[in-house]
């Protein structure tokens, strides 16, 4: 198959907008394609034939890019991969210093393995928006 087929899907590495030697290693860790390490805030971009052919974003508020990821890798009529770029997309570090990167790392690796396990994106979605209390009023982390 083409290589433009196979390469249909790809995201860039995450670097976050403050210096922390933790968030440092995540973005790090980002520059490997896996359930783990791909998330939609890498700019992911996908060929529009393909998005349609999984079926697209699910309409979730939470996880949607994690399911669309799991969708593609398992698409198989395109023989399609996700592909990571030595380019870095910049997110905001603001949720993860306001309650301690290692904290938010594992209340985030949480709310995934709750997801993987068949738990609502909308109740876990409940759950992160609770979670964002802790943070300064009119901060979009």
């Amino acid at each position: 198959m083409a290589a433009d087929k196979r390469r249909s899907t790809v995201a860039g590495r995450n670097r976050l907008d403050q210096r922390h030697w933790l968030l440092d290693a995540y973005a790090w860790i980002s520059r490997f394609e896996s359930r783990l390490t791909t998330f939609g805030d890498q700019a992911m971009t996908i060929r529009r034939d393909l998005f349609e052919a999984v079926g697209g974003f699910p309409d979730w508020p939470l996880f949607e890019d994690v399911e669309l990821a799991r969708r593609v890798r398992q698409c198989s009529h395109q023989c399609s991969r996700i592909a990571k770029l030595p380019s870095a997309v910049t997110t905001s570090a603001s949720r993860f210093l306001a309650h301690g990167p290692a904290r938010q790392q594992l209340a985030n690796g949480l709310l995934l393995a709750r997801f993987f396990l068949g738990a609502p994106p909308a109740r876990l979605a409940a759950v992160y928006e609770r979670q964002r209390g802790a943070l300064p009023r009119g901060d979009a982390a």
